[in-house]
């Protein structure tokens, strides 16, 4: 498995097939957020700053953002606009076995793995301990200069609060040096198709300003510094939607 994972390698069409999808649910999918839950977006240039940012680094960046419904995928994008810098955007995805049990209906061709990989979906190797080998994707995915979408808690919230956090994202910022771009979503926790559809839901998209790894004391790169980190950033999570 090890063995296998590190020859997996970022090709030309794993960056095409995610830009083209992207790109054409980004001009459905926006329009359709504002109108079906009202969503509101702000801190906008809090991204282009992150790009700014990145550029000058030669970096990938990082979009973490608490983890609160099925939906939460498609609330990276709305200021992640087609041919910018950060566009498009990769998500970390635990494995398509992971999702399989309990999971019944359409949602089983949507947790597939291929039909995530058109979005940019690539999947961990769980189980194996090590941050180096578990995230080797999105390493390589972020020193490509690309952005990477990880949920902090990983996995969805029960309660609609900040969950255990875990230090993959710290890791990511330690090996890569990339831009943290923390996003605060809220309104959406425990939404219904039938919320959805019938516009009862009020969502709010915050985007915060952007961190660097380099902002962070840390004197050497140990599981401790990981969750340090993770949790730091999730702090910029938790101040929520103000404007």
């Amino acid at each position: 498995m090890e063995q296998r994972l590190l020859n997996w390698k970022l090709r030309w069409y794993r960056v095409l097939i995610p830009y083209v999808v992207e790109s054409l649910a980004w001009i459905i999918v926006r329009p359709m957020l504002t109108f079906f839950i009202h969503m509101r977006v702000y801190g906008s240039a809090n991204v282009r700053a992150a790009e700014k940012m990145a550029k000058h680094y030669n970096v990938g960046l990082i979009f973490a953002m608490n983890h609160t419904s099925e939906l939460d995928v498609m609330f990276a994008l709305p200021s992640v606009y087609p041919f910018s810098y950060s566009f498009p955007m990769f998500y970390v995805s635990r494995p398509n076995k992971a999702y399989q049990a309990g999971v019944v209906g359409w949602r089983r061709l949507i947790y597939g793995n291929w039909f995530l990989g058109l979005f940019g979906g690539h999947s961990l190797n769980m189980g194996s301990g090590n941050y180096a080998i578990t995230l080797q994707k999105s390493v390589e995915i972020l020193k490509k200069g690309h952005s990477v979408c990880i949920f902090p808690e990983g996995r969805i919230s029960e309660d609609g609060k900040i969950a255990k956090i875990h230090g993959g994202l710290g890791f990511l910022a330690e090996e890569t040096r990339a831009v943290i771009v923390p996003i605060t979503v809220t309104g959406v926790w425990d939404i219904t198709m039938r919320e959805f559809f019938t516009r009862k839901r009020h969502v709010t998209l915050k985007y915060h300003e952007p961190v660097h790894a380099s902002h962070f004391d840390t004197k050497e790169a140990n599981p401790n510094i990981y969750k340090f980190i993770s949790e730091a950033v999730t702090n910029h999570i938790k101040h929520g939607p103000q404007k």
